[in-house]
């Protein structure tokens, strides 16, 4: 919103508390079937995993890491070793979300093209 998108136009899912609760509660809550992923680049791939297996027709945009402090890159790639594997077994378990919620119409009410 500080870069001029406007704040009816932005959809905060607070029950998203990881990659895979996102991605079902996008599907299942908000109605999402196709969606652009925006992640770091050592990110994208679960994304783009969890978002597909929740059933979304997703294409991704990988942001590079560099900026970030050495050290903590090195943390948040040693990371995404246990966060693919938990991914994995999201998907072979079918886990749910967290909190599932009802559906929400907000992600169409903001992509709606009246002002």
């Amino acid at each position: 919103m500080t870069h001029g998108v406007p704040s009816d136009k932005v959809v905060r899912d607070h029950a998203g508390f990881d990659t895979h609760d996102s991605c079902v509660r996008a599907h299942d809550v908000f109605g999402v079937r196709d969606a652009v992923v925006v992640t770091q680049d050592y990110h994208l791939r679960r994304a783009l995993f969890s978002c597909s297996l929740a059933g979304i027709d997703v294409v991704g945009v990988g942001v590079s890491s560099t900026s970030v402090h050495p050290k903590q890159a090195l943390l948040w790639r040693l990371r995404e070793v246990p966060a693919s594997w938990r991914a994995a077994w999201d998907a072979l378990s079918g886990r749910p979300a967290a909190f599932p919620g009802p559906a929400e119409t907000s992600v169409q009410d903001a992509l709606s093209l009246a002002p």
